[in-house]
């Protein structure tokens, strides 16, 4: 992950002879499909092509259409395309980056607590539980 940004990467492969003219980038959805990110991983655009890799922000893997949850695997096949055609996807990724979901704000506002003093301050904060935890 680089910051708020996943990011996706894959070896060139081989291109039997033929310039790869594409990439396509399937992220697993929480349904179970695979579908494209193009606003951010659009394997077609030359710099992506030229980088063999993407950014997508956690935000847009969070939402829908892909609404993965807190802790879901981020699981990505791709396959390129040349004049011959395109070639069989790479396997899902079996390790990586795991979905995080930003905190829920708390659900009161921290409190002072009994134990502050003239020299000291004791604040106690609600504590997140379940799976908004970030």
């Amino acid at each position: 992950m680089n910051g708020p940004n996943v990011h996706i990467a894959w070896s060139v492969p081989d291109n039997g002879g033929s310039t790869i003219l594409s990439y396509t980038v399937l992220i697993l959805k929480n349904d179970g499909t695979l579908s494209q990110e193009l606003n951010y991983c659009d394997g077609s655009n030359f710099v992506v092509m030229g980088s063999t890799f993407c950014e997508v922000p956690m935000p847009v893997l969070t939402s829908a259409p892909f609404s993965l949850p807190q802790g879901a695997m981020i699981r990505v096949s791709v396959y390129a395309t040349n004049a011959i055609g395109s070639g069989i996807g790479s396997t899902l990724n079996s390790f990586g980056v795991l979905a995080q979901l930003k905190p829920w704000k708390p659900v009161s506002a921290p409190l002072r607590n009994s134990g502050t003093s003239e020299t000291a301050l004791v604040i106690d904060y609600p504590m997140l539980t379940g799976s908004y935890t970030g």
